[in-house]
């Protein structure tokens, strides 16, 4: 790409970092090339709970709550970094929510999962990534409840039927599915 390049070295401690700091002799090149990464611990990263700044700064948010999951503060830090996660779009949002999940202690993971499913339950989701999010698994748990009459009634459903209900984003079209599963006698009657 032709374009400068940094090593940046996300460390869980401070003596991971101290060894990851190290300059890397690549040993090739004209002069032969010796790379020292930017090294970041935790106690680099400040801890961010002014959801403010996590909407300014939603990356460092990020790296807030991977380096301080044991805080005093950490569910302030989480509040807003949940702030900072909303003004990004979806797909930034579900890679930070998947790497913050990834770099959380085992122990500290099922807090930040009932956190990020019950911590906001009361919230207005405004933001398209969370209204799309939730209609997927709106209309995915009602499609599988769909598919579950059908297998309680012993009606067998052909591929080309479970995938049309499966693939149905329609919350609306999934209802009256639902409906008439508990009144067909083929799957093939469930979409006429």
């Amino acid at each position: 790409m032709k374009c400068p390049v940094l090593l940046l070295v996300i460390c869980p401690d401070r003596r991971t970092a101290q060894w990851a700091s190290k300059p890397l002799d690549i040993g090739f090149g004209h002069p032969p090339t010796t790379l020292t990464p930017l090294v970041l611990d935790p106690s680099a990263v400040p801890v961010v709970t002014d959801p403010e700044i996590a909407t300014e700064l939603p990356e460092l948010a990020v790296l807030s709550a991977v380096a301080h999951p044991h805080h005093p503060d950490h569910t302030q830090i989480w509040v807003a970094l949940a702030s900072g996660l909303r003004t990004l779009g979806a797909d930034p949002a579900l890679r930070y929510h998947d790497f913050i999940l990834t770099m959380l202690p085992r122990a500290v993971r099922p807090a930040w999962e009932a956190f990020m499913s019950t911590g906001l339950r009361d919230y207005n989701f405004t933001s398209d990534f969370a209204r799309k999010y939730i209609a997927e698994g709106e209309a995915k748990g009602e499609a599988k409840s769909i598919l579950t009459v059908l297998d309680a009634r012993g009606i067998a459903v052909p591929g080309e039927v479970r995938d049309t209900i499966m693939s149905c984003e329609d919350l609306d079209q999934l209802h009256k599915w639902l409906r008439r599963a508990l009144e067909v006698n083929k799957a093939d009657e469930l979409l006429d």
